[in-house]
């Protein structure tokens, strides 16, 4: 098995990840490849260390491999994930600011409202070449996208290209105990 990481070099996404992958109990003894890919060296090489203390520290017997092509890496692959941005924190505030000062209120910018539609664009100038390269060299891989905003880029990918694809998102696990003591202390209830 051939896992692909595009995007790896961000120290929360790609951190998480190689975690996650090197501890995950059912890809032990299973022959799998974990490739490293990041266009930024300095961060792809930190990445693939870390990775390599990660898979010591957890026994790992995953191969470790890195590169900044990823059209070296997708071939074969069986699974890439992505989480993508080109100068996130700087855009993301403008995403916010901009829309706000001109009276539409919204959360975060991120993932909805008029800052989303900026985001999203940019995300698409990224995450499309990433999906033509698949369809090229390794057309029956799953890609599992985390670059937001999610659900918009997962709607182009679908809609746009040919690859097989599903939209993770980590937030939810972080609301989950939120929404929980929510409705434990408060009975709210929903309707439709």
């Amino acid at each position: 098995m051939k896992i692909v990481i595009i995007g790896v070099g961000s120290e929360s996404f790609g951190r998480g990840q190689i975690a996650d992958l090197l501890q995950a109990k059912e890809l032990q003894g299973r022959n799998v490849q974990l490739v490293l890919v990041d266009v930024d060296e300095l961060a792809l090489e930190r990445m693939t260390c870390l990775a390599e203390r990660i898979k010591v520290h957890t026994g790992s017997d995953m191969e470790i491999a890195s590169t900044t092509a990823r059209t070296q890496a997708l071939p074969g692959a069986d699974y890439v994930i992505t989480a993508v941005a080109r100068k996130r924190y700087p855009l993301w505030e403008q995403d916010f600011r901009i829309p706000l000062a001109y009276g539409f209120r919204h959360c975060l910018g991120e993932n909805g409202g008029p800052g989303a539609l900026f985001h999203a664009l940019r995300s698409f100038e990224l995450v499309l070449p990433i999906c033509r390269d698949m369809e090229r060299l390794c057309p029956d891989s799953l890609l599992l996208n985390f670059t937001n905003p999610e659900a918009r880029v997962l709607h182009a990918i679908l809609h746009l290209t040919k690859v097989k694809a599903a939209g993770i998102c980590h937030g939810t696990f972080y609301v989950l105990p939120y929404i929980e003591n929510i409705y434990a202390n408060q009975q709210v209830i929903f309707e439709l």
